[in-house]
Order: structure tokens, then C-alpha cells, then sequence
């Protein structure tokens, strides 16, 4: 039994040397991708303007929506008379605060990707 281990694992070394030198025979023969027809296609193109405006809508919104809210918790903040509110309302201005984040990385990665199609 420990000679067919032996050997199995001799048997491994030698797949893995194979392999090593296909992959990396592969790597360096250069590769030509026609992906032209794929990007001059209107729905590839309309998609791309369709990232593009979105991407500029939400840098546009995003600040207004959050600086609007935000104004908003604060005001219900000073209003409320129970400091358990007060607390939620705290809350609510970070969660505010980290979605207008999120949105301006997400906006960013869309103008990101988008690029790749230009």
C-alpha cells in the first residue's frame, strides 16, 4: 500500500510539471480576440450611454437626497423630547451618511466599467 502511495504521489509531481509547461506555453503564444463586432452593436452602445447617464444622475442626486435627509433627522432629532429617539434618529443620519457613500462608489465603479466599452 505505501508503494502505490509512493508512486501516486511520483505520478502527481510529473501531471503537475505537465501542466506547469502547457499553461505557460499557452500563456505566451498571443491570443486574438474579435470582440469589434461585439462593441460596435447598438445594444453594447446604448448600454455604455445608459451606464454613463446613470452614473451621472446618481452623482447629482445622491448629494441633494442625502444632505435633505440628513436635514431632516437632525430637525426630528431637536424636536423629539425622548432621548430614545434622539438615538434612532443618530442612527438614521449615519445610515444616511454611509448610503450616500455607497452610492458615489457605486457610481465611480459604473464610470469604471463603463470606460472598458469606449
Amino acid at each position: 500500500m505505501k508503494n502505490i502511495l509512493t508512486n501516486l504521489k511520483k505520478l502527481d509531481d510529473k501531471i503537475i510539471i505537465v501542466l506547469g509547461v502547457v499553461l505557460s506555453t499557452l500563456f505566451l503564444i498571443p491570443q486574438k480576440v474579435f470582440a469589434n463586432p461585439i462593441l460596435s452593436s447598438k445594444v453594447i452602445q446604448g448600454l455604455s450611454k445608459m451606464l454613463n447617464d446613470a452614473s451621472f444622475a446618481l452623482l447629482f442626486i445622491a448629494p441633494i437626497a442625502g444632505a435633505v435627509m440628513i436635514g431632516f433627522f437632525a430637525l426630528m432629532k431637536m424636536v423629539s423630547s425622548d432621548n430614545h429617539d434622539g438615538e434612532k434618529y443618530v442612527k438614521r443620519i449615519k445610515q444616511v451618511a454611509i448610503a450616500v457613500v455607497i452610492v458615489f462608489s457605486a457610481s465611480t465603479l459604473i464610470t469604471i466599467i463603463s470606460s472598458y466599452f469606449k
